[in-house]
């Protein structure tokens, strides 16, 4: 009986070690404050017009996960689009930014 629960455990444990993934590469600290985020993208001020039809919210760039642009998805055409590029914003942004100071 002790030699079936020993080849019964043996078997099942074969899979589970065989089917571990080998060592990842290195997580440093710079990497998890780099872009782009290691948990995938993080939308915020998500809102939903008034009549209903745009949902829309702050999408971050894959490229710099600081940096956000503005997008919304129209549910009668079922389609997103890109509302403000924050990369067009960034001159305006340099002229407040250095007139507040």
């Amino acid at each position: 009986m002790r030699f079936l629960l020993l080849a019964l455990f043996a078997l099942c444990a074969v899979p589970a070690v065989a089917a571990s993934p080998g060592p990842g590469p290195v997580l440093t600290f710079e990497r998890v404050f780099a872009s782009p985020a290691l948990n995938g993208p993080a939308p915020r001020g998500v809102k939903l017009s008034p009549d209903g039809r745009w949902l829309t919210l702050l999408r971050n760039r894959a490229e710099d996960r600081e940096r956000y642009d503005l997008w919304g998805y129209d549910r009668q055409a079922r389609h997103w689009r890109m509302l403000v590029d924050s990369l067009k914003l960034s001159p305006l942004r340099t002229f407040v930014s250095l007139s507040l100071y």
